[in-house]
């Protein structure tokens, strides 16, 4: 896989897990627990991809806080 695939694949699968970590949230706060139990499975789908992605190369961590940085604010 190329750096840039790589990066782009770290960046988004973060991004999303952050937003689902958003929407999670803000269901629970209203008491939605069926829907915030759905978001708490991709929260940890995505972030369980994105981890074993930047496990092997350190760099990609880069990627992941940019896309963990989106994801919050886009989910609010």
């Amino acid at each position: 896989m190329s750096l840039l695939f790589e990066s782009l694949f770290v960046f988004i699968a973060v991004l999303f897990a952050d937003w689902f970590w958003a929407k999670y949230i803000q269901t629970l706060a209203f008491g939605q627990r069926i829907i915030a139990s759905n978001y708490s499975v991709l929260v940890y789908i995505f972030g369980a991809i994105a981890v074993t992605e930047y496990v092997s190369n350190k760099w990609m961590l880069i990627p992941a806080c940019l896309g963990a940085w989106c994801g919050t604010y886009f989910g609010m």
